[in-house]
Parts: structure tokens; C-alpha cells; sequence
């Protein structure tokens, strides 16, 4: 396609010629391409303008891909392959994101899918990797291969030349999501890896510059952290590896409600320690008068512990108690704050619920994968009341040197989608919030599946009898019959 007619194309899709391109590092994107958020001023209005990148339907994209695949050679090595590949790769580069060239590319990954891993991507799958080359948030029910889909996507971007972010709820998935896949972008000549949190930054560093990289949203955050301290000039903290990532050019967010919304308003904080033995005492302090306040006289505890609150009684008793330990006691507003948190570390965290005891040290559990996540820290002097309370050494205090919520990290991305199983119902906050449209994706084969009527139950114990009561197996196993 010559340069006139990607203008052409441009005019009629209503947005410059350049919103065609991935932007890929280098001398006209810089080495490290970020979005200075456009859509910061218009958010602040209360809607995030609507990004887009194809310039056809995603759908009817699909459509013409699932034809061409069949007769697409697929990339099996060889030079005649070879060749497949250095064409659609230099078209993507050259032309972008549009519709042709899209579809070819489409064809000839789902065509290496099926030489490689033996996997024939369906309609549906073609038509959710085309929606999220067009920055969409993609519904596709659960076990239709969302996988699949995310990593065809992810290997078009890629054979553009523009770095990819694949990113998951955690490390196991992406290690795992990584290595499953690794056959199909090799054949592709794209390389694939896996960042991990455990992993040295030099480490780190090595998987970032690969074509794709699979990667918690967490890691991700930390890392952009760390690279956004050097460039303001701070010192290196000790293992750091110098600049980790490339950029934030292509992001494709697998659970995407969970990250973008549930993960959304937890911010990402890194912070570096510090003694202060004044601190300490003071710890020490508000958990023995935390173990003096009477639940229900003193202190209301509910949902299971998550909400503690001072009654007035507890009040008047930290007021009595506090000239005999004076200094910063004698602050209304400090006192409570202070004990507050020793009450939620005593009565709202549980052990080997919500942290474990390792080596002599508080380890923090992941509250969506349920795994041990080490080097994780509540923030406001919470940690270390927790290990104060199992009679552990507290850890040294932290101070904050940066901090980013998820919505800020991802506005930055040039090239924003995700997918997930569960997203019609927010549908309408993920748009205000990241101008993203969501599109439903259906099950390749009509569903059988029949919703019963809702029953609703004054008891949970009437609920779970009224479950056993409808599976015969569980009866025999729990012994009713």
C-alpha cells in the first residue's frame, strides 16, 4: 500500500495515518514509547475518549481470516515460509493495523497455531484477537480458549515490530501461558518470556526485551516504578539492572475486570527502609492497649474481623491510659489511628488465612491466587504490627519513594485490550474509565446450559442443606444416604 493511499485510508477512518501504526522503539517513537495521556483533561470531564486502532469490523476480519487460514502457508521453517512471514511482517510495519493486512496476518498465525500446537483457532477466537488488535475489552466465555486468542493478537502486534505485554493475575500463569505458546511464536520468529517477581532484574530485564512478554500486572507495575526513578535521577536500589522495560506500547490484560477494576484502587507503592526504634515502642504500644479493649464494650468487630471500630468507651479508655505513656499519646488523632491498626492486625488478620509464618517472618497470601507472595508488605506500619503480634521481629519501617494505581499505569499504554469471561456488567465503567468498548464474544457452540430460578435462603445453613439436597453424590459422600 503506498503512502497516498494510507493517507487515503486514514481520511476515511476519520484519524491521522500514524494511528495505523503500532508505535515501535526507536528514532521516531523514542527508545522507550509511552502515552502522555491524552484522555487525562477529557477523564476529568467524566468520560475517556474512545480508542481504536482497525479500520473494519473485528468480526468481519475474523471472517476472512478463518478463510484465508486454510490456504495460508504456514510457517514450518523453510525458506518459502520464511518468506510468508518477512512479508506480513513488513506490510504490519509498513502499513499497520489495516484491514488486509490484518487479515493476512490473522491467517497466517492461526495457520502456525495449528502446525505448532496442534490447535485449529475457531471463529470466535479470530474474532477476539481482531477485537483486541482494535483496543477492545473482549467477553468470550470461560473455556472458549481466551489463551489462544490473547496470544494470536499478541503475535500480529508483535510481527509489527512493536513490543508486547501479556498480562495475567499473577506468575504462574504467565510462566505458564508462556511456555505453552513458545512453539507458536518461535515458529513466527518472535521470541517469547516470561517476567517473573522472583526473578533478578537483570533477569527481568532479559524478558522484557522479548517480542512478547508474559507478565503479572503486578511485576509490570513495579518495574515501571523502578524505571521511573531512574529517569528522575534517584540512586539505584541495590540488584537494579539499569532501565527494564521498552516502553509501554501493546497491552493486552488477561482478566481484565479483576485487574482493571478490582485491582484498580489498591495503588502499587515501592518504598525502601528505614530504623526508627521510636516507632517500634510505640507498636509495642498499641497492641498492649489493642489486648485491653473489650470486643463489644470497647471495640465493634465485623464481617469477620475486616471492619474494626472504636466505641466511645474505647475512646474514653485510650484517653485514660494515654498520660501514662505521653509523647505523641496524648494526640487524640494519633492514638487512635495507631491502636485502629493494632485492633485489624489482632482481629481482622488470620493467620494462615490471610499471612503465614516463614522462617521468622511474616509472608503475605495472595487474596486471588491464595499463594505465598514474599517480598509483599502491608503499608502504615500494619506489617510489622502482625509480626509483633505472632512474636516475630518487625521488620524495618518503609518509606514510600514512589507510587501508581492501575488506571494511571494503563492509560500510558499506546495500544490498550483485554479479555475476560466476566465484563458486560462493567461494561459502562471501563469505558468512562479507559475508553475502552466491550464487545461480546459468543460460545463457538450454542450453550446448553438452563438457569434455574433464584432461590433465596434466611440462613446459610438452610442454603447448604438445600444444596445437598439437590446433588444425590454429595449425599452419599457426606454419609445422609
Amino acid at each position: 500500500m503506498s503512502g497516498e493511499a494510507i493517507r487515503r485510508l486514514a481520511r476515511w477512518a476519520g484519524r491521522p495515518a500514524a494511528a495505523l501504526r503500532l508505535p515501535v522503539p526507536g528514532a521516531i517513537w523514542g527508545e522507550r514509547p509511552e502515552r502522555i495521556d491524552p484522555a487525562s483533561a477529557a477523564r476529568r470531564a467524566g468520560r475517556a475518549p474512545l480508542r481504536h486502532a482497525l479500520d473494519a469490523d473485528p468480526a468481519a476480519l475474523a471472517v476472512s481470516a478463518g478463510d484465508a487460514a486454510s490456504r495460508c502457508v504456514p510457517a514450518d521453517g523453510g525458506a518459502a515460509s520464511r518468506r510468508v512471514v518477512e512479508a506480513i511482517a513488513v506490510a504490519l510495519a509498513r502499513d499497520g493495523l489495516a484491514s488486509t493486512t490484518v487479515g493476512d496476518a490473522l491467517a497466517l498465525c492461526a495457520a502456525t497455531m495449528a502446525r505448532t500446537l496442534g490447535i485449529t483457532p475457531r471463529p470466535n477466537q479470530l474474532h477476539t484477537a481482531a477485537a483486541l488488535l482494535d483496543q477492545r475489552l473482549v467477553e468470550l466465555p470461560t473455556g472458549e480458549g481466551k489463551t489462544c486468542a490473547a496470544a494470536l493478537a499478541a503475535a500480529v502486534a508483535a510481527l509489527a515490530g512493536a513490543p508486547v505485554h501479556v498480562l495475567t493475575a499473577n506468575d504462574y500463569l504467565a510462566e505458564r501461558d508462556a511456555c505453552e505458546m513458545a512453539p507458536f511464536y518461535a515458529a513466527l520468529g518472535l521470541r517469547v518470556a516470561a517476567a517473573l517477581e522472583a526473578d533478578a532484574p537483570s533477569a527481568r530485564a532479559l524478558a522484557w526485551r522479548a517480542d512478547v512478554a508474559y507478565a503479572s500486572a503486578r511485576t509490570l507495575g513495579f518495574d515501571y516504578l523502578r524505571d521511573r526513578l531512574a529517569a528522575d535521577g534517584a540512586p539505584p536500589a541495590p540488584g537494579d539492572a539499569g532501565p527494564l522495560l521498552r516502553g509501554l506500547c501493546v497491552a493486552i490484560v488477561d482478566e481484565a475486570d479483576a485487574i482493571l477494576l478490582d485491582d484498580a484502587r489498591m495503588p502499587l507503592v515501592l518504598a525502601e527502609q528505614r530504623d526508627d526504634p521510636t516507632l517500634r515502642a510505640r507498636l509495642w504500644q498499641s497492641l498492649e492497649l489493642a489486648g485491653r479493649l473489650v470486643p463489644g464494650r470497647d471495640v465493634t468487630v465485623a464481617d469477620g474481623g475486616r471492619e474494626v471500630e472504636l466505641t466511645d468507651a474505647g475512646r474514653a479508655m485510650l484517653a485514660d491510659a494515654a498520660p501514662d505513656y505521653g509523647g505523641a499519646w496524648l494526640n487524640t488523632v494519633h492514638r487512635e489511628d495507631l491502636v485502629g491498626q493494632a485492633l485489624f492486625a489482632l482481629h481482622g488478620l488470620r493467620r494462615d488465612r490471610d499471612y503465614i509464618v516463614r522462617e521468622r517472618e511474616v509472608v503475605l497470601v495472595d487474596r486471588e491466587s491464595g499463594r505465598a507472595a514474599p517480598g509483599r508488605q502491608w503499608s502504615r506500619a500494619l506489617h510489622a504490627l502482625v509480626a509483633l503480634k505472632e512474636r516475630l521481629p518487625a521488620p524495618p519501617e518503609s518509606r514510600t519513594r514512589a507510587s501508581l494505581t492501575y488506571p494511571r499505569l494503563f492509560a500510558r499504554y499506546h495500544h490498550l485490550a483485554g479479555l475476560s469471561a466476566t465484563l458486560a456488567e462493567a461494561a459502562g465503567e471501563l469505558r468512562h474509565a479507559y475508553g475502552l468498548r466491550v464487545e461480546v464474544v459468543e460460545a463457538h457452540r450454542p450453550s446448553r446450559r438452563r438457569r434455574a430460578a433464584t432461590r433465596l435462603f434466611a440462613t446459610r445453613r438452610g442454603q447448604i442443606d438445600a444444596a445437598v439436597a439437590r446433588d444425590p453424590m454429595r449425599q452419599t459422600y457426606l454419609g445422609i444416604k
